[in-house]
């Protein structure tokens, strides 16, 4: 008799089962065809940085743009920062390559130690002129919240990102050489606390 009424109350949860699992299936189906995921192009894309009179860019190692009904949903890019270079000193190698090693340094972004600065996208939000994003950027090993706007362009294959001018104090990363701030910097020779940054990110389509 027990086994009967097993077999009865197994037959009737039998439909709410299946339909529970076709629909969870339904729903993974969609997610996974609408979502879009572009990788970044790591040849064609770069960091620009600015300060002071000075100015050059950093190349990206990896990352990628996760795009659901036109929209960014996530996002990461790894930043290499042994690729820094300035740009702006062409006719005095040493002095360039003086800069771009005290950029390098325990005094400034510490290379040996931290290869790679991170930026991951925690939420966007569309604009009259594209996107305004809010995000974490680590910089030798420290996060701090960052945010600013973007215009974005992206069909079936190609996505393009070029942010606005995004300022940061590189004293809220602890990197406090030769800043006004720091007691024990020489001032007579400071650097200001701003470093400005624009992102140029090209991807494509996984």
């Amino acid at each position: 008799m027990k086994l009967f009424f097993y077999h009865i109350l197994l037959l009737l949860a039998l439909p709410t089962l299946v339909f529970a699992k076709l629909n969870i299936i339904e729903k993974t189906t969609d997610n996974s065809n609408d979502t879009i995921t572009y990788q970044i192009d790591i040849e064609k894309s770069k960091l620009n940085w600015y300060c002071d009179i000075h100015n050059g860019h950093a190349y990206l190692d990896s990352g990628y743009i996760s795009i659901y009904n036109d929209e960014i949903i996530a996002g990461r890019f790894v930043i290499c920062m042994e690729s820094i270079i300035d740009l702006d000193i062409d006719d005095y190698e040493l002095m360039r390559l003086t800069l771009e090693n005290t950029l390098k340094s325990i005094e400034f972004f510490n290379t040996p130690k931290f290869h790679h600065s991170f930026f991951e996208f925690d939420y966007t939000e569309k604009s009259e002129k594209g996107y305004h994003i809010t995000g974490e950027l680590e910089l030798m090993g420290i996060a701090q919240c960052i945010n600013f706007n973007a215009v974005f362009e992206f069909d079936d294959n190609n996505l393009i990102i070029t942010s606005d001018s995004i300022i940061i104090d590189r004293t809220h990363w602890g990197i406090t050489s030769m800043s006004k701030d720091d007691a024990k910097s020489n001032q007579s020779f400071i650097v200001p606390n701003e470093i400005g940054i624009v992102v140029h990110l090209v991807a494509k389509r996984e």
